[in-house]
C-alpha cells in the first residue's frame, strides 16, 4: 500500500547573513573641493535572506498487505542416466581398389630433324617502264580532302543557307562543269536544334 503525503510549506535560508567594511560619504563639515576626502568606513551588517517553497509531508507510511496464495502442483520430466557413456573400440576394415597412373619412363630429350627446303616457280610482273601525269590542275585542298564543307539548311526549312549557296556556285559548280569525269559524294545530316517533326 503506498504511502500518502500532504501538502507543506517550509522556509529555508537562500543566503546567510554577513557584514563588510564599506567607505561612507564624506563629511559634510569638512571643507574641501575633492568628493573623495574625508571618508570614513564602517563596518556594516546585512541580514539573511529566506524563502518558503512549497513541499510534501509524510501523513502516512506505506504500508505491506500479505495475501496468502495456494500452493500449486505440477509435474515435469528429466532425464537420468541409466547407463554411462563409454568408448566402444570397432575394427573397420580397409578397402582397396585399382587405380591407373602415370609414370615416367624417360626424360623428355630434344631431336633435330633436317627438313629440306622446298621451291616452286611463279611468275610476276614487274614495272619496267613508269608511267606519269600527261596534265594536272589546282584544285582547292578543301574540296579533295574529306571533310565537310559549311553548308547548310536555314532552322526549320529545306532551303539552303546565302552562304551555302555561294559555296555551291563559286567552287564546286565550275568543278564540275570543267571536270566531267570529277566524282562528287553528298551527304546531309539534322542536328539538335529543330524538333523531330521539323527535321
Amino acid at each position: 500500500m503506498p504511502a500518502s503525503f500532504n501538502d507543506d510549506s517550509e522556509t529555508i535560508e537562500i543566503k546567510p547573513k554577513y557584514a563588510q567594511w564599506e567607505m561612507g560619504a564624506s563629511n559634510p563639515d569638512y571643507e574641501s573641493n575633492n568628493p573623495d576626502d574625508c571618508k570614513y568606513w564602517c563596518y556594516k551588517g546585512y541580514p539573511a535572506e529566506y524563502k518558503t517553497i512549497n513541499t510534501k509531508r509524510l501523513d502516512q507510511n506505506a504500508t505491506i498487505k500479505r495475501t496468502p496464495i495456494n500452493k500449486q502442483k505440477s509435474s515435469y520430466t528429466r532425464k537420468v542416466i541409466t547407463e554411462p557413456a563409454r568408448i566402444v573400440e570397432e575394427i573397420i576394415p580397409a578397402e582397396y581398389s585399382t587405380i591407373t597412373k602415370t609414370v615416367k619412363v624417360e626424360d623428355a630429350k630434344t631431336i633435330e630433324e633436317v627438313i629440306p627446303a622446298e621451291y616452286i616457280t611463279v611468275t610476276r610482273e614487274v614495272l619496267s617502264k613508269k608511267d606519269g601525269l600527261t596534265s594536272w590542275k589546282e584544285v582547292d585542298c578543301s574540296l579533295v580532302e574529306y571533310q565537310v564543307l559549311p553548308i547548310n539548311w536555314n532552322l526549320n526549312s529545306y532551303t539552303l543557307t546565302q552562304e551555302a549557296k555561294n559555296i555551291i556556285d563559286t567552287k564546286l559548280l565550275p568543278i564540275l562543269a570543267n571536270n566531267p569525269t570529277a566524282k562528287l559524294e553528298i551527304a546531309s545530316h539534322t542536328d539538335s536544334r529543330g524538333t523531330d517533326e521539323s527535321n
